[in-house]
């Protein structure tokens, strides 16, 4: 007879015993001893290597025996010396005198009161001159060249050829409309064929020529003196970097940083600085460029406190082979001169300063470590955690890649089942045979009192029945 085929209430039942096996599932870790060559090496590889990492890495060298404290940082900034530029006085007026200067290496120039007057005079500049602006926040400013258009003031004149307007009549030219490089604007009225402007007059000297500049050949001998304190809140250390070292007011008036044998006094020349980058003074005296100084305390403070010290770190930021190189700014000087038509009125003037510098940019970083027994346990707990990691990697190469693999399979899993049939069960549940579909023997009209003083009833013979009592369980 061909076997039938399980009906939907028999594939609910088996689905529903499935279910409620992997519920009540329970697996619990089974020790076998595997004494085996290749394996056992490579157990104790694989926990040596994670020993090695925890012991060596995490706890020695990433310091995970200590808690660590960010640091408060203020950094102040002085600028001494003085330098000289060498200007025109073909037009005279405002702070700077002429429209011009001198090339660099130029150092014969007359001195106002000392050598005869001539087309240009010398111009000194101090720190109050240079530094600009005067305070910043962890940073600095020092102007080593010019370019200055002096003696500006408001007024109607021509455009620059380079930025004009051609015109045939006033219509061409729209009134309070800007100009092509958004510096002036128009006034409405064509003159000489082009659209006349109002604007700071005389124009803008842009062009940058060795004509045109007023180079700070000292700038290279400026001192800049670097105060850091620093605080670690946590342990309640304080440091600073000028009390590292020789600290007698002697050796700090006249110490210069020098990497080799002066590396923690605090007055650096800027020259100095520069070279520190990987360049040198001249290279950044005509456009300027961007220093960054990096100040590192990374401080161990299982150590004595006076072994916290800085560690300096100079780069040159900005990128001398782009298409804007060097670092500058506009700024402008404003001051009043007499009307050339009535003396007794003030007329508004500027001096218009396009400053070309090295641009100093402090960064103060790092944070300090103390043991802590709590900071040990963690890194400890954490680190050994990873031991289990080689019990699974050993299970996994035995049970997948061993010639045995099969035989260890068989011996590390083994399932113990300890649940009644559980289809049968489920489907009475969803619904087993009904009652009338079911045959019942009758019993025999002959039955012996034999038979029945022994309790051997027909109904209890049952199939049935007896299967229902053999799975039967609580």
């Amino acid at each position: 007879m061909s076997e039938s085929k399980p009906t939907l209430r028999s594939r609910v039942a088996t689905t529903l015993g499935e279910g409620f096996r992997a519920v009540v599932a329970y697996e619990t870790a089974k020790v076998v001893e595997v004494r085996s060559l290749k394996l056992g090496f490579f157990n104790r590889f694989v926990q040596l290597a994670i020993l090695g990492y925890v012991i060596g890495y995490t706890i020695v060298y990433q310091k995970g025996y200590q808690t660590q404290a960010p640091l408060q940082s203020t950094l102040t900034t002085k600028v001494k010396n003085v330098g000289f530029a060498c200007q025109s006085t073909d037009s005279a007026g405002g702070r700077y005198g002429g429209r011009g200067g001198a090339a660099i290496g130029v150092t014969t120039c007359p001195i106002p009161g000392v050598d005869p007057p001539g087309n240009t005079e010398l111009s000194l500049w101090d720190s109050t001159d240079y530094v600009i602006p005067a305070n910043e926040h962890d940073a600095l400013f020092i102007l080593t060249n010019s370019i200055v258009t002096p003696e500006q003031k408001q007024t109607t004149c021509a455009e620059d050829p380079q930025y004009a307007q051609a015109c045939t009549d006033d219509s061409e030219c729209t009134k309070y409309s800007s100009t092509r490089n958004g510096k002036r604007i128009m006034t409405g009225r064509c003159v000489n064929s082009t659209c006349e402007i109002y604007a700071w007059a005389p124009l803008e000297l842009d062009s940058l020529s060795p004509q045109s500049g007023s180079v700070i050949e000292q700038a290279g001998n400026f001192t800049v003196f670097i105060k850091n304190n620093v605080r670690f809140a946590k342990f309640g250390i304080s440091r600073t970097n000028v009390d590292i070292g020789n600290t007698s007011a002697a050796y700090l008036a006249n110490c210069r940083w020098n990497k080799e044998t002066d590396y923690y006094c605090p007055i650096f020349k800027l020259g100095d600085l520069v070279e520190a980058s990987g360049w040198k003074i001249e290279d950044m005296l005509v456009l300027g460029g961007v220093l960054g100084v990096n100040l590192d305390w990374t401080c161990n403070f299982d150590n004595d406190e006076s072994e916290c010290r800085p560690v300096f770190s100079i780069s040159r930021i900005d990128d001398p082979t782009s298409t804007s190189p060097g670092y500058n700014f506009r700024y402008a000087d404003y001051y009043t001169l007499p009307s050339p038509t009535d003396p007794s009125i003030s007329v508004p003037h500027r001096d218009l300063i396009k400053a070309y510098g090295i641009r100093l940019i402090f960064v103060v970083s790092g944070e300090g470590g103390k043991f802590d027994v709590a900071a040990l346990t963690m890194s400890l707990g954490s680190g050994l955690a990873l031991l289990g990691l080689a019990t699974l990697l050993c299970d996994f190469f035995m049970t997948h890649f061993f010639a045995k693999k099969d035989y260890y399979r068989e011996k590390k899993f083994e399932l113990v089942d300890d649940l009644p049939p559980l289809d049968q069960t489920f489907s009475r549940l969803v619904g087993g045979p009904r009652r009338s579909e079911v045959a019942v023997p009758v019993p025999s009209t002959s039955t012996s009192v034999g038979s029945v003083q022994g309790g051997n009833t027909a109904s209890e013979k049952s199939p049935l029945l007896q299967e229902d009592q053999r799975h039967t369980w609580s």
